[in-house]
């Protein structure tokens, strides 16, 4: 059965949505590149706070936690929950 979002993590969700097209232009791949929606809904329902967090979030590694690791977690840290 589907998770029902909360507003926050709705909200939440379309943030790093719009970060996720930030960075992939800025990096010049497609989007999924820098995360997919895999890794998205586990961003959103883990709220990872630290790099060893992140790399625990399906598809990240070290290299995409170095690369995209501080700004992802920059939004998190400011979203409420």
């Amino acid at each position: 059965m589907p998770q029902t979002l909360s507003p926050a993590d709705v909200a939440l969700e379309s943030e790093l949505r719009s970060l996720r097209m930030t960075l992939a232009r800025e990096s010049r791949v497609p989007p999924y590149i820098v995360f997919n929606d895999r890794s998205l809904a586990e961003l959103v329902r883990l709220r990872p706070g630290t790099p060893a967090e992140l790399e625990a979030v399906f598809g990240f590694g070290p290299t995409k936690a170095v690369r995209y690791g501080a700004a992802i977690l920059k939004l998190l840290a400011a979203s409420p929950r």
